[in-house]
């Protein structure tokens, strides 16, 4: 275990040089040897592009914890035509640079490090008129650049707002024909997966929306249809909540925006997953629990009734995160849970990595969120050789088409 600890430390060391040797210009050594060579893919990354011209740093920076967009609207919408105040700051001043391409030059350098050859990017969910909201078409530019190396999927700057705005019951064939033509676009911009959606986004810190849509919202039905038509899976954020319950007290102080109640987030899944088995579903952040829900009952419970849903693990220590409870996939040593392993080696082509991190411009761009691309990066090394290669890259090729 100290060997270990002390690689770990070794490995973080060298990842913190090569950033920096990417910011004065340099290009490491070995940028492109080990990730092309192991090859991994992880299939949900976000780009931080976005900066004041001022210098004065990221208008939607965000506390420790955030895993979206923070100082990003003044409201929080809950799919169900009501909306729940967020506290957020003003707009900020000055001008707004989008630079996603010098983003995604950190990314590959991150990615060398670990491993990983290719990676999916996407834009967090989002609601309407969100302060910093972005679309994938921001995106076609590090896309271009780095071809071999970074996929698209796109929805939660498109799709997101409209599910969040629009009420189950005020869905007209309007509002469905409009959602059909934006999802269209998506995959004609040469997106590979609808994400990142969310049926249940906490707020984290003021400032950071509160969002919540049944699973089995008539557009979700819609949006599932079209992924079948065209092939490509969801990318679904979501909170596990078995039934109606009081927001977990850790989280109650972190956000006015958080209502008292949390209504069930699993039977409308379960529906949303029964509703057309074409459709791949791949459940993002699989280790990463705010409600103290999402054991490993419940995950092999879901996965042996619902043949189309995938899993996306995620891992962040608790440190950078004090206000999360359940059960993590990984201890606080870093090392692999034996019920996850065990869940795994049950059913080895649904699990994969999606590491969540925002990757940023240092010197420019204020940190999103805790570091956890690294932590994540260190499952597939611990477990056992026949489900390395599976869960570090051959259900990703597959599920996503990136063969």
């Amino acid at each position: 275990m100290r060997l270990f600890r002390m690689m770990r430390l070794m490995g973080a060391s060298a990842m913190l040089f090569a950033v920096s040797s990417a910011v004065r210009g340099e290009v490491p050594a070995n940028s492109q040897g080990r990730g092309m060579a192991d090859g991994y893919i992880d299939v949900h990354m976000h780009l931080d592009g976005m900066y004041r011209q001022d210098g004065g740093g990221q208008s939607s920076a965000k506390g420790p914890g955030m895993s979206g967009p923070g100082k990003m609207g003044r409201r929080a919408q809950t799919g169900r035509g009501t909306e729940r105040p967020s506290g957020g700051e003003g707009r900020p001043r000055g001008g707004m640079v989008k630079d996603y391409e010098t983003a995604a030059d950190h990314l590959i350098v991150m990615m060398d490090k670990c491993g990983v050859a290719k990676a999916v990017v996407m834009p967090p969910p989002q609601v309407a008129n969100q302060h910093g909201g972005y679309t994938c078409k921001d995106l076609l530019g590090a896309i271009r650049r780095h071809p071999q190396r970074l996929a698209l999927a796109g929805g939660g700057g498109e799709l997101g707002p409209i599910i969040m705005g629009t009420a189950s019951s005020a869905v007209t064939p309007a509002i469905r024909a409009g959602f059909e033509r934006k999802a269209d676009d998506i995959i004609r911009d040469g997106a590979r997966a609808f994400g990142e959606m969310t049926a249940l986004h906490f707020s984290l810190h003021q400032g950071h929306p509160f969002e919540q849509a049944p699973a089995d919202h008539p557009l979700f039905l819609l949006l599932a249809d079209i992924a079948a038509r065209y092939d490509v899976p969801i990318d679904l954020h979501m909170e596990a909540a078995t039934e109606d319950m009081p927001l977990p007290q850790r989280l109650g102080g972190r956000s006015s925006a958080n209502p008292s109640v949390i209504q069930a987030t699993i039977p409308p899944f379960e529906r949303l997953l029964a509703h057309n088995r074409k459709t791949r579903i791949v459940w993002q952040h699989i280790g990463w629990d705010n409600t103290g829900q999402m054991t490993p009952a419940l995950v092999r419970r879901l996965l042996e009734a619902h043949p189309n849903l995938y899993l996306a693990m995620k891992s962040v220590q608790t440190k950078w995160e004090p206000f999360r409870i359940g059960l993590t996939i990984l201890d606080e040593q870093v090392c692999i849970r034996a019920e996850w392993v065990g869940l795994i080696r049950d059913h080895p082509d649904r699990f994969m990595i999606g590491a969540d991190e925002f990757v940023g411009i240092p010197g420019r761009t204020t940190r999103k969120g805790p570091p956890c691309f690294e932590n994540t990066w260190a499952i597939p090394g611990q477990l056992p050789a026949e489900l390395r290669d599976k869960v570090g890259r051959e259900n990703a090729a597959r599920v996503y088409r990136l063969n």
